[in-house]
Parts: C-alpha cells; structure tokens; sequence
C-alpha cells in the first residue's frame, strides 16, 4: 500500500510540475490531493478493520499535509481516527480529545450528527451517561432523520432500562408471579419509553433498521399500560401508529416534531 501511495504521489508531483511550467506565472496546483486524500482514508479503514490501529493512525495523520481535500475526506478521516482510539481499551479520552479539538462548523449537519453519535459512545465508554445522552439528544436533534442516530439513543436507553430490570424486576415478577421484566420497575419506565420512541422515529427514517428494532419494539409493547398510567392513555398506541406509519412510508415517513421538541428539551437539563 505505501508504495501504491508514493507511486500516485509521484505521478501528479509530476504533472502538478508540468502543468506549473505551462501556465507560468500560476497560482500553486494541487491536483490529485483530493484522490491521495480518498486513497489514504481506505487504507486506514482496511487497516482499523485488520486490527492495525497504530499504523490506522499513522496514515491518517498524512493527510494533514495534504491541501484542497473534500469536506466529506475530511470528516472520514476524524471519524476514523476516533474509531480507532475506540478500538484501544484505554484510549477513550483521547478519542474524546480529538472531537474536541474539530471544528464541527466546518462540516455538514448529517457529518455532526455522527460525531455526537460518537461522542455519546465515548461518554459511555468514560462512564458518563449524562454527557452521552445529551449527545445523542443533539445528534438526533441536528438531523431528525439520521435513523442511526435515533437507534443509537434507543439502544442507550434500553441499556439503562435493563439494568433496573435486572436490579428490581426478578423479586417483582416473583411476587406477582409474571416472567423476567414484565414487572418493570418504575425508575426504568421512563426509560423504556425513550426507547420504544427512540426505535420507532429510527424505523420510521429507513426501512433498513427495522429489522433491527422492530423485535425489542414488539418485546417492550408488553408494558404499554405503565407507559398509558405515566405518559397518558395513549402513548404505546400513538408509539405503535407512528411505527405502523415508518414502515408502510419508508423514506417519505418523516419523524415526527414532538420527537425533535422532546430532544431539545433534555439537551436543556
């Protein structure tokens, strides 16, 4: 692969310089940077996929001497870059170091969503749930159609439900005599219910993720009426209309803005 690198690095040295002594006096050229760009970010993909985390990295940092790239190079090359310190057990912070210091203004508000998609991981990972849901809050929030941003909230949600399953749910199903979680808890309630809403919008952006979600969704209707008795008689149906709607409409569903409101209320707690 290096010397792949050097030899299409060599090439348009060249005809940058040919060009250069053609159209004399000219500003610089910077022809082919936007292909080693592209060229390199596969590279470092393959490598992150291979396990090769540190060499992932040193090519990735490469791509800082090159000028005039895409804006979309760009962005895959930080996401990447955090991807990989994601992939190092101890390497978390740095992740988060590196998310910090780029300029999300520069990019696209879908490029944004994903970078808080990954920042809210990193939270997790540095076991702070408060900045990861606020994350994922503005990534949603963003671009309210980025339905792997709406799944990645619905699963950090249904993660922090579970665990107070887990903590009170087997003495309850015991006294009430119902299997493992139907008895939910009520602190994870609310939980469940930023899940199903969560699962739902995703469906409702892509077709692709209902696959995904659709069984947990089916799973957790089963508490539809604690979700009425706190949020209102209704709400596991209107949840189950909306999903209803996402799968027939496919990419014409849009989600809903009551979803949008609700995200940027959290974000303001």
């Amino acid at each position: 692969w290096g010397d792949i690198i050097g030899w299409r690095r060599q090439i348009f040295a060249t005809v940058n310089v040919t060009l250069q002594k053609l159209s004399e006096p000219s500003p610089p050229l910077y022809i082919g940077q936007k292909e080693t760009a592209w060229t390199i970010n596969q590279i470092a993909h393959v490598a992150r996929q291979h396990g090769l985390l540190e060499g992932c990295l040193q090519w990735l940092n490469t791509i800082l001497n090159l000028r005039n790239i895409d804006r979309k190079d760009a962005f895959v090359r930080v996401r990447e870059q955090v991807k990989c310190y994601m992939g190092h057990t101890g390497s978390f912070a740095a992740g988060l170091d590196a998310l910090q210091k780029t300029n999300f203004e520069y990019f696209e508000p879908r490029h944004k969503s994903e970078f808080y998609c990954l920042k809210g991981r990193l939270h997790e990972e540095l076991n702070a749930p408060a900045d990861a849901s606020r994350s994922y809050c503005t990534a949603v929030t963003l671009t309210p159609t980025f339905a792997d941003g709406w799944l990645t909230w619905g699963r950090f949600c249904d993660r922090h439900a579970r665990l107070y399953t887990r903590a009170d749910g087997a003495s309850a199903s015991a006294a009430n005599g119902d299997p493992p979680e139907q008895a939910a808890p009520e602190e994870s309630i609310p939980w469940l219910h930023d899940t199903l809403s969560a699962y739902v919008q995703a469906m409702a952006c892509d077709q692709g993720v209902i696959h995904k979600a659709m069984p947990r969704v089916l799973y957790l209707l089963r508490f539809h009426h604690r979700l009425d008795e706190l949020y209102g008689m209704g709400a596991s149906a209107a949840v189950g209309a909306t999903g209803a709607a996402g799968a027939a409409g496919g990419d014409q569903a849009q989600p809903p803005d009551a979803r949008v409101r609700r995200a940027t209320a959290l974000l303001a707690i």
